[in-house]
């Protein structure tokens, strides 16, 4: 039996990433729905403008939200988010409007720029965060880990995850073959 691409040209191994990492968020929220949402003391004057939206969610999820004093347009949850004076496109960034904010910490996802733009953010005296963006259940776990490192949150509530990489792995075993669907254009496809 042939399978058609998922909706939106995707194919089913990006259908079966994607189910893997809708599965691992899951897990994660369920996680930084207990200890980790308890609001972290806030450094008197820190401002913090968020860069993506999964650091904007897991920034106000580690119970930074009160510290955020802008976002980018990718920032839409939580709702809180969408509230705050937005900076613009991740990848399209002007310095000018985030250094009028006065932030003490840009927190950002690490394909934010352009580049030229996060060192001048650097050269004025603003310490940029990077956190890697790794479409995985450890990447996950690792993003959350950075933010919460940034943040000075606690991030030890994770634990080993054992039970919960092990329920990865077995949707992982369940989702059906990936093939690989030739793009248009391609030669000998």
């Amino acid at each position: 039996m042939t399978r058609k691409p998922a909706r939106g040209g995707r194919s089913e191994e990006g259908a079966r990433a994607l189910t893997c990492l809708l599965v691992a968020g899951g897990i994660v929220a369920g996680l930084l729905s207990g200890a980790a949402r308890a609001e972290t003391a806030a450094p008197d004057g820190e401002r913090i403008v968020s860069i993506g939206g999964t650091v904007t969610e897991i920034a106000y999820a580690l119970g930074a939200g009160e510290r955020i004093v802008a976002v980018d347009a990718t920032s839409l949850f939580p709702d809180a988010a969408t509230e705050k004076p937005n900076v613009g496109y991740m990848r399209q960034l002007a310095a000018e409007p985030i250094l009028a904010l006065e932030p003490s910490l840009i927190l950002a996802v690490e394909d934010a720029g352009p580049v030229v733009v996060l060192d001048q953010l650097r050269e004025a005296g603003v310490p940029v965060v990077l956190v890697p963006d790794e479409p995985s259940f450890d990447g996950v776990i690792d993003k959350i880990g950075r933010v919460a490192d940034a943040l000075g949150a606690p991030s030890d509530e994770l634990g080993d995850l054992g039970d919960e990489r092990r329920y990865v792995a077995a949707v992982q075993a369940e989702a059906p073959a990936a093939r690989r669907v030739p793009e248009v254009g391609e030669v000998g496809a």
